[in-house]
């Protein structure tokens, strides 16, 4: 089978849109086999204006691009067609050279806002690890509650409220691991809150995420709001610097990278085509609309691939995928979760014909 056909059938399937057509259409097709050097994707051809970035899935592809990048992108746009709502990908190699604009690879949407929701649980559990390395934390602190601290989704705190107290540690790892909605919320104030939370984000070069409320009041994110948001680009470069840029020791790394591989919600999310091929760990997210129309269900993932070959915190991709399902949609119909388990599929055989 020749290299386009290859391409074809990894990607594509049974898609009916013309990707390759577009790419043959363009001239560009023949260069898929060779070296193609990539641009500074996001901001030269976005300028870092998230109202900017290109909505039209048949609009032409990019010469300024990686023809197989290219391809990516509109594959994920592909999906977003096939499945309505809206899409945001953004796929990231922090050690790949061939990536541009600081690790980006390709995506959709990768500049707008869409709601957090519990992805901000690993980015959490990462600045409390980062507190504790610097000493301005114990993993070992307890921190009491009760029950008028329990809120829906409290798998873990809610084990131990006769108790009436947990460790730092074994918060930040509830958080995480089993999205645990009242471990965050006592973890918060331990970093200044959710002002303190942003503040971090921005001490680390991130000027678009940011979190305004705590559980459950964040995940109401009606169309247009922009409190307790990101952009999939924005929180993959964050999570990149996270595991790459000495933010945290070693030690705690390989902690944050263990709690991430044990998560135990989204099975049938990004990582479901993903485990046999990779080290791989998630942080989901989920909220749903209150059924006045201006807010849709939201189902997010974010994907941590580990080269399976390598040894210690080498994070070889991350993808970071936000989806709102179409307005009024059933909540429970397993097509919103799909949506995203394709998007992993589809980056798995990109990845292999990179």
């Amino acid at each position: 089978m020749d290299r386009r056909h290859l391409l074809q059938n990894a990607f594509f399937g049974g898609a009916s849109w013309p990707l390759w057509g577009a790419a043959v259409k363009l001239g560009l097709a023949g260069n898929i086999s060779g070296a193609i050097s990539h641009s500074a994707l996001q901001s030269a051809q976005y300028g870092g204006d998230i109202d900017t970035a290109p909505e039209n899935p048949n609009a032409p592809l990019s010469t300024d691009m990686n023809v197989k990048d290219s391809i990516y992108s509109r594959a994920i746009a592909g999906l977003e067609a096939e499945y309505g709502g809206r899409l945001g990908v953004a796929l990231w190699s922090p050690f790949d050279k061939d990536a541009s604009g600081g690790g980006y690879i390709g995506g959709h949407r990768s500049e707008e806002r869409f709601a957090l929701c519990s992805t901000f649980k690993l980015l959490l559990a990462a600045f409390i690890l980062r507190q504790c390395d610097i000493g301005k934390l114990s993993l070992d602190k307890k921190i009491s509650y009760s029950q008028s601290d329990i809120l829906s989704h409290a798998p873990e705190t809610q084990k131990y409220i006769s108790r009436g107290y947990m460790t730092v540690e074994q918060l930040a790892k509830a958080a995480q691991i089993s999205s645990d909605n009242v471990a965050a919320n006592l973890l918060l104030p331990l970093i200044g809150g959710p002002k303190g939370f942003t503040k971090l984000l921005r001490f680390f070069g991130d000027d678009v995420t940011r979190l305004d409320r705590i559980e459950p009041m964040l995940n109401f994110v009606p169309m247009g709001e922009t409190r307790d948001t990101t952009s999939p680009s924005a929180i993959s470069s964050t999570i990149a610097q996270i595991f790459t840029a000495g933010l945290l020791t070693d030690a705690s790394a390989a902690t944050l990278r263990q709690w991430t591989m044990a998560t135990n919600t989204g099975p049938n999310r990004l990582r479901k085509y993903l485990d046999a091929d990779w080290v791989a760990g998630n942080k989901t997210g989920t909220a749903y609309g209150n059924g006045s129309g201006d807010m849709a269900h939201k189902f997010n993932d974010i994907a941590l691939l580990w080269d399976k070959h390598r040894q210690g915190n080498y994070l070889h991709y991350i993808i970071t995928a936000y989806y709102e399902a179409p307005i009024n949609s059933d909540p429970k119909d397993p097509k919103h979760e799909e949506i995203l388990a394709q998007i992993g599929k589809i980056t798995r055989e990109f990845i292999h014909n990179r």
